[in-house]
Parts: structure tokens; C-alpha cells; sequence
């Protein structure tokens, strides 16, 4: 009779960690079950529900690198980088080693560059005819940090008279050229903030952009001096800037819906007046 209580304790002892396993692996199938759906839905688009599951997966895997590196890949296409960089941020810290984690992040520096681009754009208006010849590229410095670099070559040929500033009477066909250099940071929290330098034919100019994100959008602020301004060919002419401070807040609402509202002060400077 005493050797019963030991040998049941016994059979419990031994049998409890099988059981454990047991509960682990059966948890893990779900997890890589619910994660192939988060990713299908992504895939196809079906954002509304690939978020409500991540969202469950979140409530029932609290700090789960893979339930977050999941729900970056729908802030990602969602638009929202500041919240899918911070939630790969946030699961690489949780799981430093991660190669799957590490590869998200690689992916989402490349798709932002490098690259090189170009294209041709012809206007016709009652002032001018223009033919713009743009090309730009990109490059990624680090993991964080990436560099833009935009140049135009605007060919106009003007079709009325401008009275210039010395008082001649005048036609106007030649080239403008304009570009500029930005470089781009993303901050560990998904924050986004760059600082570019303008420079056209005969002037500089310098501006910048601060963009705070959350995880229902990005609220901007952004600043330029001595911007080149091409809206209209007179300031194309005589070398038109602009001077601006703005604020915008971009809102998601839903996965298929965005809003977007902001305001602020535009200073266009040109000297020219038309005949």
C-alpha cells in the first residue's frame, strides 16, 4: 500500500512533460496554420481579413516575432511603412538571429531601392510647348538610410511675347534644368524623415520633411526655401521658386480606404509679367 502513491506520482511526473510537448507542438500548427492564411489574404489582397486574424494572433501570441514580422507584411502593403517598420524592428529585437525576420527587412530596404528610372512628358498650352526629360535613382546607404537623386531637362518654347525685366518685349525658347538630392531616414520607431537640396539654373534651395507614424497613418510637417517651381513656363523663364511650410495628417481608415487633409503657406517668387 505504500508503494502505490510513489509509483502514481511517478506515472504523473513522466507523463506531464509529454503532455506539455504535446500542447507545444499542437500550438505551433496553429500558429504556422494561421500565419499561411495571414499570408494568403495578404496576398490576395484580402486585407480586412488578414488583419482581424493577426490581430487574434496578437491577443493569443502576445511578442510573437513571427505574428509581427506577419503584420508588417500587411502595413507594408497597406502603405504604411513607419508601423511595418517599427513591428520588424520590434520582432528583430525579440529575435535577433531570425533569418526570416532578417530577410523582411532586406526585402523592404531593396523594394524602396535601388533603382534608376526615366521618362518623357510632352505639354501644349496656350503659353508654351514643353518637352520634360527626367531620370532619377535611388540607393539604399544601410538598412535605414537611402539616397534619391532626381534631374529635369525642360525644353519650352513659349508662344507669347513676355515683357522682360528691363522692359523688352521678347519670346522665350530654350532649357531649364533642375534637380535634387535626398537622403531618406527611417527611425527605429517607423518614424520617416528626409532633407534634400534643391538647385536649378541660377539657384539653391534647401527643404525638409519630418512624418511621425502611427499605426492609423503619418502625421507630416514639411518645409522648403528656394524650391525651383515649374507650375507655369513663366516661372520656368525666370527661374520661379517657391518657399512653403505645410502640415498633413494621411489617415487610414481602412485597409481599402485613406484619407488624407492638410494646410499650410506657399510663397511663389517670379519676376516676369506677360505681355
Amino acid at each position: 500500500m505504500r508503494i502505490m502513491p510513489a509509483a502514481l506520482a511517478c506515472l504523473i511526473i513522466s507523463a506531464t512533460p509529454a503532455m506539455a510537448a504535446k500542447r507545444t507542438s499542437g500550438d505551433d500548427a496553429d500558429l504556422s496554420l494561421a500565419l499561411a492564411k495571414v499570408s494568403l489574404y495578404t496576398e490576395q489582397n484580402r486585407l480586412d481579413e488578414a488583419l482581424q486574424l493577426t490581430e487574434q494572433l496578437k491577443s493569443r501570441y502576445p511578442n510573437n516575432p513571427q505574428v509581427l514580422a506577419a503584420e508588417a507584411d500587411i502595413d507594408f502593403r497597406m502603405g504604411n511603412r513607419g508601423a511595418a517598420f517599427a513591428a520588424l524592428n520590434e520582432a528583430h529585437d525579440l529575435d535577433p538571429g531570425n533569418e526570416d525576420i532578417l530577410n523582411r527587412q532586406r526585402r523592404a530596404i531593396i523594394e524602396q531601392g535601388p533603382f534608376v528610372g526615366g521618362g518623357y512628358q510632352y505639354r501644349h498650352t496656350s503659353e508654351a510647348n514643353e518637352r520634360y526629360i527626367k531620370a532619377n535613382a535611388q540607393a539604399a546607404l544601410s538598412p535605414t538610410l537611402s539616397a534619391q537623386l532626381d534631374v529635369e531637362n525642360d525644353h519650352i518654347n513659349s508662344k507669347l511675347p513676355f515683357i522682360d525685366t528691363n522692359g523688352a518685349l521678347r519670346s522665350f525658347s530654350g532649357d531649364r534644368q533642375m534637380g535634387n538630392l535626398t537622403l531618406d531616414k527611417v527611425w527605429h520607431n517607423g518614424d520617416e524623415a528626409n532633407a534634400s537640396i534643391y538647385g536649378s539654373d541660377n539657384t539653391v534651395g534647401v527643404g525638409a520633411q519630418y512624418s511621425a507614424w502611427d499605426r492609423y497613418g503619418a502625421t507630416t510637417l514639411q518645409g522648403n526655401i528656394n524650391k525651383p517651381d515649374w507650375d507655369y513656363p513663366i516661372m520656368v523663364i525666370e527661374h520661379g521658386t517657391r518657399d512653403n511650410i505645410r502640415l498633413e495628417r494621411r489617415q487610414i481608415i481602412t485597409p481599402h480606404l485613406q484619407a488624407t487633409l492638410g494646410g499650410g503657406y506657399n510663397l511663389t517668387i517670379s519676376i516676369m509679367t506677360v505681355a
